[in-house]
């Protein structure tokens, strides 16, 4: 689990990379689950796979396909 803060009025983003790994590039996708979940995969060179949920308490409009930029 992880927290991330940003200060009142700056404009602020979350890269999500699916496709990157401790081990070197691999394959994986995101996408939003409406406004406020991203879920997604990532599968390591060695066939090792991780399922992940991000839910955030504020709303996101999020862009890309292989980076995923959460705004």
């Amino acid at each position: 689990m992880a927290r991330i803060t940003f200060p009142n009025g700056d404009d602020n983003h979350v890269v999500v990379d699916p496709t990157r790994s401790i081990s070197g590039a691999s394959t994986g996708s995101a996408h939003p689950e409406g406004d406020r979940t991203l879920v997604g995969s990532t599968t390591s060179p060695d066939d090792y796979t991780v399922h992940f949920v991000m839910q955030f308490d504020q709303p996101f409009v999020a862009h890309g396909n292989g980076p995923v930029v959460l705004d």
